[in-house]
C-alpha cells in the first residue's frame, strides 16, 4: 500500500490567494462604502434628534418657540439658544465683510458669505451651522456629521434641516 501525500504545491496555493485578494480587492471598497453611508446616516439621525429635542425643550422653557425669540436674520441669538444644550466645544460667527471662514467650515465649499452665520462645534464633533432666514423666519441647520474629517459632501456627510411649523425636513443640498 502506497502512501499518498495529500498536500497542496505551492503554485496551488498562490493560485487560490491571488484569487481571494482579488474578489477582496473588488468587494473591499463596496463594503467600505456601505458601511460609512450607515455611519454618516446614523450620525445624521443623531443630530437632527438632537436639535429637536433641543428646539422643544427651548420652547418648553421660554413659552416661545426658538425663531420667535430671535429677531429677523439674528443667526447668533438663534445658535446661542442651542449652543448650551448641544455642549458646544467651540463657537464662531461669521459676517460677509470677513474673508476668513470660520473653523466650522474651514477648506469646505459650504459658506455663503452673503449673511450672518453662528456655528459651532460638539464634543462629537458635529458642527452645527444656524442661518436665521430673513424672509420667512424658517431657520435653516446645516450639519456637517463628522466635522472636519471628508468626504464632506452635501447629501453624505452634510446635510440642512430647514424649520418650518415646528416641522424639520432633512435637505442633502444646500438651502441657501
Amino acid at each position: 500500500m502506497k502512501n499518498k501525500d495529500f498536500g497542496f504545491t505551492l503554485s496551488e496555493v498562490l493560485i487560490t490567494l491571488g484569487i481571494i485578494g482579488v474578489v477582496a480587492a473588488i468587494t473591499l471598497p463596496v463594503v467600505i462604502n456601505k458601511i460609512n453611508d450607515i455611519k454618516f446616516n446614523s450620525q445624521r439621525k443623531k443630530a437632527l434628534s438632537a436639535i429637536e429635542q433641543v428646539y422643544w425643550q427651548i420652547y418648553e422653557e421660554h413659552g416661545a418657540f426658538p425663531e420667535g425669540l430671535c429677531s429677523i436674520n439674528d443667526s447668533k441669538c438663534f445658535g446661542e439658544l442651542f449652543k448650551q444644550k448641544l455642549k458646544a466645544d467651540y463657537e464662531t460667527e461669521w459676517y460677509p465683510s470677513t474673508d476668513e471662514l470660520p473653523e466650522c467650515w474651514k477648506n469646505k465649499n459650504v459658506a455663503n458669505r452673503s449673511e450672518q452665520h453662528y456655528c459651532f462645534s460638539t464634543m462629537d464633533n458635529i458642527f452645527y451651522d444656524f442661518d436665521m432666514e430673513y424672509k420667512d423666519r424658517a431657520p435653516i441647520i446645516n450639519i456637517d456629521v463628522n466635522g472636519s474629517n471628508k468626504p464632506n459632501k452635501w447629501g453624505k456627510d452634510i446635510y440642512s434641516i430647514r424649520i418650518t411649523d415646528r416641522k424639520f425636513k432633512v435637505y442633502s443640498y444646500d438651502l441657501r
